[in-house]
């Protein structure tokens, strides 16, 4: 674990998080991504007391923590109706405040949903990763700017959480060994999401009922954390965000490793697939940080093929309904 560790505190300390500047109508949001590292079993995991290291550094040297685990926490969200992310696995955070930083939102909404001080002496501020854009109506609508806030505990001990019930559901600490284990082995679940959903959202039923039968579903690669009551899956935004984390763990003087979020999205129509896939190749295989300092391109280039497949997929069944009207035709000629 030691070394992954002081990977992720250098490759945070030497890569800031790229910030996306964007319009005053566009609000910004922030999580808290929360690590600790958990003693390994000769060494008994205390819940309570104090056990508070000086500073990182002195922290990082401790044998207990060479010898642990390093473990992310993750919240489920409380079912709520009208909620797009009802339920979902997600880290704690929300929407920022006039003129409010996005490290004060990160701990703000930490303290509220789960209970846990961020600014207390137990943990300390890593680094950011870059700003995610996170957009509704399948890629069209801006909603709004994700910054991810990286805190590690100092303690042996961890303090109690307390949820807020009312947006919290289960609070979860997930090893980072079990993710790794994904990315090498490829266990992913599969989420579908059915297309009409952001393509139609608000139409009538009948209209999305015809979007979902012509375009079908999205397909998102995920993970299984059975650690939760409910058995739920880390996907979506959470599931890049993991992803991006994960990448910084490596030593970039190695060789280039693969990324949990290699495999995007797919189709379950055998032709949008095919032409998705065609678009995205040799693009979404790229370079990650620690390898280069710089944002990627990726996310732009993702939502235009998306846009394109879609488009390309509509033609094909205009072009596929109107050679079977005029076949038809011919046959009632005959």
């Amino acid at each position: 674990m030691s070394d992954r560790l002081l990977n992720l505190v250098e490759n945070l300390k030497n890569l800031p998080g790229f910030k996306i500047s964007s319009k005053p109508h566009i609000r910004r949001a922030a999580v808290a991504i929360i690590l600790r590292v958990k003693p390994s079993e000769e060494e008994p995991y205390q819940t309570t007391g104090i056990g508070l290291e000086n500073d990182l550094e002195s922290f990082l040297k401790t044998d207990w923590v060479r010898r642990g685990t390093l473990e992310i926490l993750y919240i489920q969200r409380a079912s709520r109706s009208g909620d797009r992310w009802s339920g979902q696995i997600a880290f704690p955070g929300g929407k920022n405040e006039k003129n409010e930083e996005d490290t004060e939102t990160a701990v703000r909404e930490t303290l509220e949903e789960i209970d846990l001080d961020l600014s207390s002496p137990a943990f300390t501020h890593l680094g950011s990763l870059d700003d995610q854009k996170i957009t509704g109506r399948g890629g069209h609508e801006l909603l709004m700017i994700l910054s991810a806030q990286v805190y590690l505990q100092l303690s042996k001990v961890t303090p109690e959480v307390k949820l807020q019930e009312s947006e919290v559901a289960e609070v979860r600490w997930i090893p980072v060994p079990y993710l790794l284990e994904h990315l090498t082995t490829r266990k992913r679940e599969l989420i579908h999401i059915n297309v009409a959903t952001g393509l139609s959202r608000g139409a009538p039923k009948w209209i999305q009922d015809r979007v979902r039968f012509l375009f079908g579903n999205f397909q998102f690669p995920g993970i299984r954390l059975p650690q939760f009551p409910s058995k739920a899956t880390l996907w979506g935004i959470t599931f890049r965000t993991t992803s991006e984390l994960l990448d910084m763990i490596w030593d970039s003087k190695g060789n280039v490793m693969p990324s949990l979020n290699e495999t995007p999205v797919t189709f379950n129509h055998f032709d949008m697939n095919w032409v998705f896939q065609l678009l995205m190749s040799a693009k979404f295989q790229r370079v990650r940080k620690p390898w280069v300092n710089k944002p990627s391109e990726l996310d732009d280039k993702y939502k235009m093929a998306l846009k394109w497949t879609i488009y390309t997929g509509l033609v094909l069944r205009i072009i596929f309904a109107m050679g079977t009207v005029s076949a038809f035709r011919c046959l009632l000629k005959l």
